[in-house]
């Protein structure tokens, strides 16, 4: 999703995304960030009814000769809204790993 991330503790910044099922806009902050093992974004869609913004939590952990990552939300936002962030997880870290594997075959 396009956006204006920075890694710096405290930045505000916006994930943006054409939808016809939302508003399209997801604003963040970084509140934590422990290099490179660990980031923690608050996440709030305008669409939440409720008002309240998640979390999402990065983990990277060496297992191997490979690295883990473990994504967690942590306070869905109620249905409908909190149903398709759920649904889109999924797809988004899919995706990630789709690209992450196309650069190492072009590195290779």
């Amino acid at each position: 999703m396009p956006n204006d991330f920075e890694p710096h503790l405290g930045k505000r910044f916006k994930l943006r995304r054409v939808s016809d099922q939302w508003s399209g806009v997801v604003e963040c902050e970084l509140l934590e960030l422990v290099a490179p093992h660990r980031m923690v974004w608050s996440w709030f869609m305008g669409d939440e009814p409720n008002g309240i913004p998640s979390r999402v939590v990065f983990e990277l952990r060496v297992e191997g000769s490979a690295t883990l990552l473990t994504l967690t939300h942590v306070g869905d936002a109620a249905d409908p809204t909190g149903a398709l962030v759920r649904d889109r997880w999924p797809l988004r870290l899919a995706d990630m790993h789709l690209l992450l594997r196309n650069r190492k075959a072009l590195l290779s």
